[in-house]
């Protein structure tokens, strides 16, 4: 097993894919079920379905600090990083030095815990908050320089008023749909270390998904690339009720599909939607585990999707996406030769990494195989699957090959 602090500096650095899960096990001694598993096996469990980090839900530090060391001590027994949540630490507009100060004396009872990856102090701000995330997080980081001051942010179908004020509504501006302006705002003003969102696309019946999904993945990559920042996103791995309708359980090959397609617009970790079901209602289920730590049917599906994640992830983390094919359209931040045509229903996405340079190629379809042709540049003569060290030769600068359902093959040119 990893060093712990290995594991979140190669995090931080850029040097490992972190798989995360938002919502925490329940302890013994809170609120757990009489009938719930063990706290040994319900982190030992999280361990084994291949997550990295848990981002803190379920016990925030200013009402629970005994829970939150309790939640430290068993990921550090099983080998697992923990984003405290901390909502205390963001709701008052304290100085910078009155924040460092707060940090200095209420998380010195955390610094010999390797687990300790660092803050999540507010979901889904709205631009109004800019100024203190940027002051929070020098301050955080002036006191611990080794941790991650970790944000989520809305996504572009979030209703008019939390652009402007959070989710969470704290402040009071009029409304504003101009996401693009939130996005761009957040990555000049708030001086972020990661740029992280949520968004679910798998909406009422199968296999219907959100029109917007495509769009966010355009708009996270262009902000994001503009501070040269990391991409992080969640996936949807749960059903529940949300603002604008009914998320469905998905498939494993939606999964996959969600995972591949956000790798191809440069996302370098991954999140899941939700680890421990975060309430005992009909309306939501499949989480990892149910609200009693048993494993469902997503645990094993996303079991199987974080080995995949662990073996292709490692390619993503120091590329940068030059130009993505979809559907007859080309989205480009730079130059990108060596690609000048795809054909079939894929998503391309070219990248570089130093002198390297890749192409990733997803099924845009979930539901059945395709088959798909790009035609390359004459300087272009085969390309090399990363994967299983296959060469395909191309046949007069054309390259044609099948994808399984959510399937994508990376390529080295």
């Amino acid at each position: 097993m990893t060093d712990l602090s290995e594991k979140l500096d190669m995090i931080l650095r850029g040097d490992y894919f972190p798989r995360l899960g938002f919502v925490e096990p329940v302890l013994y001694g809170s609120d757990a079920k009489a009938n719930a598993v063990s706290e040994d096996a319900a982190f030992a469990d999280a361990a084994m379905s291949g997550l990295d980090i848990f981002i803190g839900a379920k016990y925030d530090l200013s009402e629970n600090k005994a829970a939150v060391i309790k939640t430290l001590k068993m990921c550090e027994k099983t080998g697992l990083l923990y984003l405290i949540h901390d909502r205390e630490s963001f709701r008052k507009d304290r100085s910078e030095k009155e924040a460092r100060k707060y940090f200095e004396k209420t998380y010195a009872p955390f610094r010999k815990f390797k687990a300790f990856a660092g803050v999540s102090p507010v979901d889904e701000p709205g631009y109004a908050s800019w100024h203190k995330l940027k002051k929070f997080r020098r301050a955080f980081n002036a006191v611990f320089p080794d941790k991650l001051y970790y944000v989520n942010l809305l996504q572009n179908y979030a209703p008019s008023w939390a652009i402007a004020n959070g989710a969470c509504k704290d402040d009071d501006l009029p409304s504003d749909d101009d996401y693009g302006f939130y996005c761009k705002s957040y990555v000049k003003q708030a001086d972020p270390a990661v740029f992280c969102y949520d968004f679910y696309p798998f909406r009422e019946e199968y296999p219907k998904v959100k029109s917007e999904y495509f769009p966010q993945l355009e708009t996270a990559l262009k902000y994001a690339d503009e501070k040269d920042i990391p991409i992080w996103c969640f996936l949807q791995s749960a059903s529940f009720p949300e603002m604008s309708g009914f998320a469905r359980t998905p498939t494993f090959e939606e999964m996959l599909w969600q995972a591949n397609t956000s790798l191809c617009y440069g996302t370098k970790g991954l999140a899941y939607f939700c680890y421990w079901m975060p309430y005992d209602d009909e309306n939501w289920t499949n989480s990892f585990v149910d609200v009693c730590g048993n494993k469902t049917e997503t645990f094993y599906k996303a079991k199987k999707l974080n080995e995949y994640l662990l073996s292709i992830g490692k390619y993503f983390l120091k590329s940068k996406v030059c130009k993505v094919f979809r559907g007859g359209k080309t989205f480009e931040l730079s130059p990108f030769s060596e690609v000048e045509k795809a054909d079939g229903n894929a998503i391309i996405g070219c990248m570089k990494s130093g002198e390297e340079k890749h192409i990733f190629c997803v099924n845009g379809s979930f539901t059945e195989e395709t088959e798909v042709s790009l035609e390359l540049s004459s300087g272009v003569k085969s390309v090399v699957s990363l994967f299983d060290g296959v060469r395909f030769q191309t046949e007069k600068g054309k390259l044609t090959f099948r994808l399984g359902k959510g399937e994508g093959k990376l390529f080295a040119i």
